[in-house]
């Protein structure tokens, strides 16, 4: 289903699949917005300093995501 807008949707509809993948750019944005400068929200050798494998999402970033 192609062209989906809230005028034609109705109650059963299947609608198409969203693809969100965040990247370093991404992140960064959300992270000046909400001045939340930690480190390992952007570097991977400082989250992995913490014992993460790599940068982390934000929290509040994914939930923000998951509402759009």
């Amino acid at each position: 289903m192609s062209g989906v807008t809230w005028e034609t949707l109705k109650e059963g509809d299947e609608i198409p699949p969203i693809d969100m993948l965040p990247t370093l750019e991404t992140v960064l944005r959300y992270c000046a917005l909400n001045w939340a400068f930690q480190p390992f929200f952007y570097d991977d050798a400082a989250a992995q300093a913490m014992g993460m494998p790599e940068a982390l999402i934000p929290g509040p970033f994914k939930v923000g995501w998951l509402y759009r």
